[in-house]
C-alpha cells in the first residue's frame, strides 16, 4: 500500500526551497511568509483548471460583501472580527460615542458575517474572481493550451494535474567528482504522457500580472529556472521507474496575463538552458547565476560549518564583497 504524503510536510529539497537558499543561509532556515493578491490569484486560477470547481469552494471564498467605509468602522469591524467583543471594538475604533445597533447593521455586519462565514477559506473579491475567471476560460479555449485542460482527453494521451513525485537526486560534485544524494521533491501542475508517441511533458502554470511577453523577466527574478531544473531531473527519475521506454521532452511553462488582458505563451526551456539550470552559467551580460546543484553545494557546506549567517563565497571572501558597477 502507497501512503500519501503531504507535499508540504514531506522531506526534500523543493524548488522553494532552493529559491530561498539562492537568497542565502538565513533566508533558507527562516522561511518567509509571502501573501499578496498575486498568489491568491495564481493558486486559484491553478485550482480551479486542475482540479474543479468543487476544490475551488472549498478553498476559496468570494467576497460580495464592501468593506466598511470609514477607517474608524473598518477598525471596530475587524476588531469584532478578531475578538467579537464590542467593548474592544469600540476602544480600538477611536469613537467617541458607541456604535448604535443600526450603523453597526447597516455599515459594519455585512462584512463581519461575510468574513466570518469565510472562515479558514482563502478571500478573493469580486474582482478577482472575474479575473480568474477569465483566465481560466482563456486557457480552455484558446488553440494552443486548450488540449491541456480539456475534459476530452486524447485517446492516446492521460494528463495528470498537480504530479508529485519524490526521490533521491543524484548529483555530481563539481569539484571532488564525487556522485552524492539528497531526497527533493516535486509537484508541477501537469504532465501529459503520450502512449503512441512515448513521449513525456513537463509543465507548470504561471499567472503574471503583466503581458505574457514579458515572462522571461518572471523567469529570472522569480528563480523559476531553479524550478526547470529540479523539476525536469524529477521528471526524468520518475519516466525512468514507470515508463523507460519513453522519452521525457523539454519542460515548459504555460503563462496566462490574470484577467486574459494578452493571449497566453508556452515557454519552452532548451536541453542547454536546462544543464545552466542545473550547474549554473553566465548571463548575456557576464553575470554568473548559480544552478541547483551550485546550491546543493552551498547546503552541504552551511550544514557542515553550522553556520547559517553569510553566503559561502562571502566567508571564504573574509567578509567582503566586490562592488562591480561598471565591470
Amino acid at each position: 500500500m502507497t501512503i500519501k504524503k503531504d507535499y508540504r510536510t514531506a522531506e526534500g529539497i523543493s524548488y522553494s526551497a532552493l529559491s530561498r537558499l539562492s537568497e542565502g543561509p538565513n533566508s533558507y532556515i527562516n522561511k518567509p511568509k509571502i501573501e499578496g493578491d498575486f498568489l491568491d490569484n495564481g493558486s486559484a486560477v491553478d485550482v480551479l483548471l486542475t482540479e474543479g470547481e468543487e476544490a475551488f469552494y472549498k478553498q476559496f471564498y468570494i467576497m460580495t460583501a464592501s468593506k466598511p467605509s470609514s477607517d474608524m468602522m473598518m477598525t471596530y469591524t475587524q476588531t469584532m472580527i478578531d475578538t467579537d467583543n464590542s467593548e474592544l471594538a469600540f476602544a480600538a475604533s477611536g469613537y467617541k460615542k458607541a456604535v448604535t445597533d443600526s450603523k453597526w447593521e447597516t455599515e459594519g455586519k455585512p462584512y463581519y458575517d461575510a468574513v466570518k462565514d469565510a472562515g479558514n477559506k482563502i478571500v478573493i473579491d469580486f474582482d478577482q474572481h472575474t479575473k480568474i475567471t477569465a483566465t481560466v476560460n482563456q486557457l480552455k479555449t484558446n488553440n494552443f493550451t486548450s488540449a491541456y485542460f480539456s475534459s476530452a482527453v486524447k485517446k492516446d494521451s492521460e494528463i495528470i494535474y498537480q504530479f508529485t513525485h519524490y526521490w533521491n537526486f543524484t548529483y555530481v560534485d563539481e569539484k571532488s567528482g564525487h556522485l552524492k544524494t539528497r531526497k527533493a521533491k516535486l509537484k508541477a501542475d501537469i504532465l501529459v504522457i503520450n502512449h503512441t508517441t512515448k513521449k513525456i511533458f513537463g509543465k507548470d502554470l504561471k499567472t503574471t500580472g503583466k503581458p505574457t511577453e514579458s515572462f522571461k523577466t518572471s523567469y529570472r527574478n522569480y528563480k523559476y529556472y531553479l524550478q526547470e531544473g529540479l523539476y525536469q531531473e524529477g521528471i526524468l527519475d520518475w519516466a525512468k521507474e514507470h515508463y523507460p521506454e519513453y522519452t521525457v521532452e523539454p519542460f515548459e511553462f504555460i503563462v496566462a496575463q490574470m484577467g486574459a488582458y494578452t493571449q497566453p505563451l508556452i515557454y519552452t526551456v532548451s536541453e542547454t538552458e536546462h544543464a545552466c539550470n542545473m550547474y549554473g552559467g553566465e548571463t548575456g551580460s557576464g553575470y554568473y547565476i548559480k544552478g541547483v546543484v551550485d546550491l546543493l553545494e552551498d547546503l552541504e557546506y552551511y550544514e557542515n560549518q553550522d553556520n547559517w549567517q553569510y553566503k559561502r563565497e562571502i566567508v571564504n571572501n573574509n567578509g567582503r564583497v566586490d562592488l562591480e558597477l561598471f565591470k
